[in-house]
């Protein structure tokens, strides 16, 4: 009979838990995000959008450090190669190396989450193979 008791209790915490975490903030129908607070709705403004064609360098943009992501869509046939680098002011992927925010082989349109990103100007450094592609950076502000 304990073991029993115990287990409804932790399935009636997790709900409460689960109930709690979804009324403190979250996202509107229209893209605006709140933060549970009276007056505190934030809109995504874009910091920066590039298109074209095969490799660019973007011009820098400022990054203050909040929530923000990166919105990519790449149109190409079976053979199209795609990857995105958001550099910081100064460094230089081709000789320093670093890691995409995306990377695809293929067609595909998505968003990757920058906010893992220290507050600073970057840039996008885009290298793309047989497609074309628009890509956004947006942050919650």
């Amino acid at each position: 009979m304990k073991r029993k008791t115990v287990i409804w209790i932790a399935i009636i915490a997790v709900v409460v838990i689960i109930i709690i975490a979804g009324v403190g903030g979250g996202s509107d129908s229209n893209g605006t995000e709140t933060d549970g607070t009276m007056n505190s709705e934030k809109n995504w403004v874009e910091l920066i959008s590039v298109s074209g064609s095969g490799d660019k360098k973007s011009v820098e943009f400022e990054y203050s450090g909040g929530k923000a992501k990166l919105h990519y869509n790449f149109q190409a046939d079976d053979s199209g190669a795609f990857a995105v680098y958001v550099v910081k002011e100064g460094s230089d992927v081709m000789t320093e190396g670093g890691f995409p925010e995306v990377m695809l082989d293929g067609a595909e349109e998505g968003d990757s989450n920058l906010s893992h990103l220290q507050k600073g100007t970057y840039y996008l450094n885009v290298m793309s193979a047989n497609g074309k592609w628009t890509i956004s950076v947006e942050e919650l502000k």
